[in-house]
């Protein structure tokens, strides 16, 4: 069976269940919030956009050497000293979250880095963390090199 939507557009029974449903349904939405941690030696970092680059330099702050944005691993490694940071990569992207140094909160106790413009605060809920898998029959230092630098705690 199909019916006419909307100026003589066909779709079936099915489609205009779904399009008349659709706005009560919240299937764009979880519940959990993810994060990608690359671990790979030769992942790609992001450039700074290029009007940001060019407002450093007639600022004078070229010399900065912060063309990149920072990464997970730039944040892991200049975390603050102290044992509640004594914890590896993928907890402390799960259970950390990252802001800049200017966004004040109150309710929620934070810690600034050593050098990077950030604050840390504890996430209220751990967020879901993804990382590459490696087969170990195909390349087997990627994925022990992924396991070390996910799992043991280091600086």
């Amino acid at each position: 069976v199909k019916f006419n939507v909307l100026n003589d557009h066909v779709c079936t029974r099915d489609r205009l269940v779904f399009l008349l449903i659709k706005p009560n349904l919240a299937t764009k939405y979880a519940s959990r919030k993810v994060e990608f941690v690359p671990t790979d030696p030769d992942c790609f970092r992001l450039s700074k956009p290029l009007s940001l680059i060019t407002k450093m330099i007639a600022e004078g702050k070229e010399d900065d050497g912060d063309l990149l944005y920072s990464n997970y691993m730039d944040k892991y490694l200049d975390r603050p000293v102290d044992p509640l940071f004594d914890i590896c990569l993928a907890d402390f992207v799960a259970k950390f979250g990252f802001i800049n140094k200017k966004i004040k909160r109150s309710r929620v106790q934070t810690w600034s880095f050593k050098t990077l413009n950030f604050t840390i605060y504890k996430r209220k809920r751990s967020v879901v963390i993804r990382y590459p898998h490696f087969d170990i029959n195909h390349d087997e230092e990627k994925y022990f090199h992924n396991l070390m630098r996910l799992f043991f705690t280091y600086s």
